[in-house]
C-alpha cells in the first residue's frame, strides 16, 4: 500500500522536502547504535563510543584468545552510505590479513559481498571484528578476499612466523603510546550501545578524508594510585 499527496497551488501546503542525504545517514546510523542496547547484540569484550559526528563511532576491542591474545585494538567505524557497508579502519598496530597496510580499512567482502540494507547492521559489524582473530576464520579466508596478500601468505605457509608476528602486533597494541592520551583528557568507555562520553579529536572531524593516524578510536586515562586502590577496594571489598 503506498500513499500521496495531491498537488497543491498554495506554496505553504506543499510537503516538506526530504531532508538531505546526511542527515538521513546520520538517522540511520544513531537507530543502529540505539540497537545495540540489547544485550544479545553486543559482542563481549568489545566497547563502542559515539563522537561528535553522527556517522563515526570510535571502539576498542580486548582480544582474550588466539593469536593475537592480550591485543587491545582501537578502530573507528564511518558510515559513508546507507546503502554500503560501513567503513572499518583499524589502528597501525593490528597486522593481519584483512587489514589493509596503508589505508588500515579491514576488508568485510568475506562477511558482506554486498551490503543490504534493514537486513545487515551494526550489531553485524561488530561481530565480525571480533571474528576475525578467531583462528577459524583465518583458516577459510581466500586468497581473493584478502587485504594484505603478503600476511595471508605467510599465515598459509609460515605459521610460526605469522604467530610471532601476531604475538608482536597484541604486544605494540598494549604501548602506553597506544592506549593513552597525551593530554589529561579523559575517555569514558561504556559498553557498546551505552551512553558514554568522547573525548574531543576522537570523531575524525565532521568533513571529508580518513581518520588521523596518529589518533584512531577511543584512548584511556592511567589510573593515578589513589584511584587504583579506591577500584580494587571496590572489585575486592
Amino acid at each position: 500500500m503506498s500513499f500521496g499527496f495531491a498537488a497543491s497551488k498554495d506554496p505553504s501546503q506543499r510537503a516538506p522536502e526530504a531532508p538531505p542525504t546526511s542527515a538521513l545517514l546520520s538517522h540511520d546510523a544513531a537507530l543502529q547504535f540505539a540497537q545495540l542496547r540489547q544485550p544479545a547484540n553486543v559482542p563481549s569484550g568489545l566497547y563502542l563510543s559515539p563522537t561528535t559526528n553522527p556517522t563515526i563511532y570510535n571502539g576498542v576491542l580486548f582480544v582474550h584468545k588466539g593469536y593475537y591474545a592480550g591485543a587491545i585494538f582501537r578502530f573507528q567505524i564511518r558510515y559513508v552510505s546507507a546503502n554500503r557497508a560501513p567503513e572499518v579502519t583499524i589502528d597501525e598496530s593490528c597486522a593481519h590479513p584483512l587489514v589493509d597496510p596503508s589505508t588500515r580499512r579491514l576488508l568485510l567482502a568475506s562477511r558482506f559481498p554486498s551490503w543490504r540494507p534493514r537486513q545487515d547492521f551494526l550489531s553485524h559489524v561488530l561481530s565480525f571484528i571480533k571474528s576475525i582473530f578467531k583462528r577459524k576464520v583465518l583458516d577459510n579466508m581466500t586468497e581473493g578476499q584478502v587485504a594484505h596478500a603478503e600476511l595471508f601468505r605467510i599465515y598459509r605457509a609460515e605459521r610460526s612466523t605469522f604467530m610471532k608476528m601476531a604475538s608482536q602486533s597484541a604486544a605494540s597494541s598494549q604501548s602506553s603510546a597506544k592506549l593513552y592520551h597525551a593530554s589529561s583528557q579523559s575517555t569514558v568507555l561504556t559498553s557498546a550501545g551505552q551512553d558514554s562520553h568522547a573525548s574531543s579529536g576522537g570523531g575524525g572531524g565532521g568533513g571529508g578524508g580518513g581518520p588521523s593516524p596518529a589518533f584512531l578510536g577511543p584512548r584511556f586515562e592511567k589510573l593515578k594510585d589513589e584511584e587504583y586502590d579506591a577500584l580494587i577496594k571496590r572489585i575486592l571489598p
